[in-house]
């Protein structure tokens, strides 16, 4: 059985809505003030930690750029050093040493691969702790060949395919390079190649900072703002944003074009196959859903964490802040780790269930108006949904409000008007409150329109302390009226049941803004007036 509820309240201000779905943000490890310190969590001490990647036992694997060493965090959170001094400079065997490590990988044996962006080299960490050199000279510059006398320029990262081949994104060269092991997995007979890109700013990558590998061996590289595609066969498609861009937006639903990164040093894979990334530009944690059949050209882009502001603030995913994160990587659980660069800590991300599950959420033109339309599948501490409007898919308005059901198992049906629609392109948005204040919201909705409707609805607090509505039409039917503040608290709830275009109603109200919403069965309408 479907039920469908209308309680709708018109309440107006321009805010930036965070498209943040439940997750809880933590500091686990680090501290905003950097050192280099093993210990216990919030005692240890990191400086620009990089990369982050999860091993094979389960453990936090940090690369700590300024260090010059690669650590480790157990899932008990106890911080220790795997490899590196603390100093700058090469040295294999044990501990070793590094200059500048910026990101590592695993392969398929448990080995750590190392990305050194300042020692021009790519290096090993065997299980047993012992550093070697796979490729590179330590002098920068590019040349192909034998890993003797291959060279690399600030690269960057590295992904392991599943033949054991490691790819280099190779940011000064312009290149994304391949290290194929000789006979047996032999890396001192391995060979470096180019896999895309020709050094220049017309190639097929421009500027390759990070990658990610998915289960058939497809490349994705973040790239001048974009996220490529380079499949095993080697075709170079963009999925996702518009190269060189500046500004921020998650973009349309299913148009993955639409979105706006900013630099994006850090991707991987989530337990369900989408991408998570770390936006270092806009201190913001976001993910690519794929569309259906695993579709990354009908993809939709959304932010988990971050509110674009610099800051360590932890809590819920809308209200955490960032500062210039590098790194994502999830564990079995789907708790997603964060190597927050600047604030020199290790962040954590944990999912916690949607209140609601949301089945559709639809807009489309009508007549002079457009109609919202949503499903829900089940809801469990739905207090209400907001109903957002903006005309850049960035800045967000409160169009009005929709009262939840609480707690259901069943579908319920949804709707909302909105008489005054843009000109122009129109982007719409849920945004679902518990009972507790925590917040989702659903992907965007589009509607181009080019028509303004006018309100049905007019009303003014008269000088004897009365609420006059005003309609275009009679009212027929019974319907009711709320009052709210215009920060959502309700000042009146009264039922009408009269044949009349004017509605007086006794009201005592102090000097502010306030929003009425006029409900019946064939009409929902909502609009906002002063007391002065």
């Amino acid at each position: 059985m479907k039920r469908i509820y209308l309680t709708l309240i018109l309440m107006l201000g321009t805010y930036m809505v965070t498209k943040s779905q439940n997750y809880t943000v933590t500091t686990v490890a680090g501290s905003t003030t950097f050192g280099f310190v093993d210990g216990n969590g919030l005692d240890a001490r990191f400086r620009n930690p990089d990369g982050i990647l999860v091993d094979m036992n389960g453990d936090i694997i940090i690369t700590d750029r300024t260090n010059h060493s690669i650590r480790k965090m157990t899932t008990a959170g106890v911080v220790s050093t795997l490899a590196g001094t603390g100093v700058s400079g090469y040295a294999n065997g044990k501990p070793g040493q590094f200059n500048t490590p910026w990101q590592s990988t695993v392969d398929a044996a448990g080995n750590i691969i190392v990305v050194e962006k300042d020692g021009a080299r790519i290096r090993k960490i065997a299980l047993d702790g012992t550093v070697s050199t796979i490729a590179g000279t330590g002098s920068a510059g590019y040349s192909d060949g034998a890993v003797s006398v291959a060279r690399f320029d600030n690269a960057l990262d590295a992904v392991v395919d599943s033949d054991g081949n490691i790819f280099i994104a190779d940011r000064n060269n312009r290149r994304v390079r391949k290290i194929t092991p000789g006979a047996g997995g032999n890396w001192t007979t391995a060979t470096v190649s180019t896999v895309a890109g020709d050094g220049t700013t017309s190639g097929t990558v421009v500027w390759p900072i990070s990658l990610a590998i998915d289960a058939a061996d497809n490349l994705f590289v973040s790239d001048s703002r974009t996220i490529r595609m380079i499949t095993k066969t080697g075709t170079i498609s963009t999925i996702v944003g518009l190269q060189a861009s500046t500004n921020f937006t998650d973009g349309e639903s299913g148009k993955p074009l639409t979105a706006r990164l900013g630099d994006v040093f850090g991707l991987n894979f989530d337990n369900d196959g989408n991408i998570i990334f770390a936006d270092a530009s806009f201190n913001r944690i976001r993910k690519i859903t794929p569309g259906e059949n695993g579709d990354w050209t009908t993809a939709t882009v959304t932010t988990i964490a971050g509110t674009g502001s610099t800051g360590r603030i932890d809590g819920l995913g809308n209200v955490a802040t960032f500062n210039q994160p590098y790194d994502v990587v999830t564990d079995e659980n789907g708790n997603i780790y964060v190597a927050d660069n600047v604030n020199h800590s290790i962040r954590k991300l944990v999912p916690s269930p949607l209140p609601v599950q949301l089945s559709s959420f639809t807009a489309t033109a009508n007549n002079s108006q457009v109609k919202i339309q949503w499903q829900t599948a089940s809801e469990s501490n739905n207090s209400h949904f907001r109903i957002l409007r903006s005309s850049n898919a960035q800045d967000f308005t409160t169009l009005g409000v929709v009262i939840g059901n609480g707690n259901s198992t069943q579908e319920m049906d949804y709707h909302f008007t909105d008489y005054n629609p843009l000109k122009g392109i129109n982007y719409y948005q849920l945004e679902q409150v518990d009972f507790d204040g925590k917040i989702s919201l659903s992907n965007i909705a589009t509607v181009n329109f080019n028509i303004q409707a006018k309100s049905k609805l007019n009303a003014y607090y008269s000088a004897d302390k009365k609420l006059v509505l005003e309609l275009d039409e009679k009212l027929f039917e019974k319907g009711f009226v709320k009052v709210f503040t215009i920060t959502g608290k309700e000042m009146l709830s009264t039922s009408i049941n009269q044949e009349t275009v004017k509605i007086s109603l006794p009201i005592s109200l102090q000097k502010g803004i306030y929003v009425v919403a006029l409900n019946s069965q064939g009409s929902n309408d909502s609009v906002k007036f002063i007391v002065e």
